[in-house]
């Protein structure tokens, strides 16, 4: 049981996201942790088809499982075809956001302008690798509403979170 409250965003390996196993799993999660915020992220790159998209989207909203999508940094292209199957998160890479406050404006402008469409189409952006106060700022002067990073904290094994079995 996770302490609450509390949001799990856990990362999957592309060759799961076929595996017939994948759906029993994330019921047994959901089943561990009933009441608790769940998000199954998957890499941009390995986001399937549409169709099986809205499948795994369908299987998640039953289960109450938010979906992010990780790792984004392609352009307005991708950002288009990853909105067709609306993720609830989209994590915006650590490439994007690394030393963003030194970035030259237009980087930052263009880098604001696909926040702000993910916002508008009711995602919430993430900013990944935020590694320092200047940078933390700056994502929020950009639009975005979360941000992860080690200036927040390191990834931890789930025993050593006080209250998580």
């Amino acid at each position: 049981m996770l302490p609450k409250p509390f949001h799990l965003f856990f990362n999957t390996h592309p060759r799961e996201l076929t595996d017939p196993g994948l759906i029993s799993s994330l019921e047994s999660l959901r089943t561990a942790s009933p009441s608790g915020e769940i998000t199954l992220e998957i890499h941009e790159a390995a986001v399937p088809p549409n169709r099986s998209m809205q499948e795994l989207k369908a299987h998640l909203g039953r289960m109450n499982i938010h979906l992010a999508y990780d790792d984004f940094r392609s352009g307005q292209t991708r950002l288009t075809e990853l909105l067709e199957v609306k993720p609830d998160f989209l994590k915006f890479g650590m490439a994007c956001i690394r030393d963003i406050h030194t970035a030259p404006q237009k980087r930052q402008q263009t880098l604001s302008r696909m926040v702000h469409t993910v916002r508008d189409q009711g995602v919430i952006p993430i900013a990944t690798g935020v590694e320092t106060d200047a940078e933390s700022a700056t994502c929020r002067q950009l639009g975005f509403e979360l941000a992860q990073g080690f200036l927040f904290g390191r990834p931890a094994a789930a025993k050593s979170v006080p209250g998580a079995a």
